[in-house]
């Protein structure tokens, strides 16, 4: 099976799920039910970078030879 299609869906997945947790926390921390502290909102836009930054691994290597 071609890993492009896999990677390719995953990249798009974390950039949509990182750009959310890095522009938007409170919001998502509002729906969820949580209260918006500092550390929790510093915390999630760690996570957003760090789903950005593997979301963008897996874009650049959609066509490498996995496996």
């Amino acid at each position: 099976m071609k890993t492009n299609i896999d990677l390719l869906a995953t990249a798009v997945l974390y950039a949509v799920l990182g750009l959310a947790l890095v522009f938007i926390p409170e919001e998502i921390l509002h729906y969820a039910g949580q209260d918006a502290g500092g550390t929790v909102l510093w915390f999630l836009q760690i996570l957003g970078a760090a789903m950005l930054g593997l979301g963008w691994m897996n874009y650049n290597n959609r066509h490498a030879a996995l496996g």
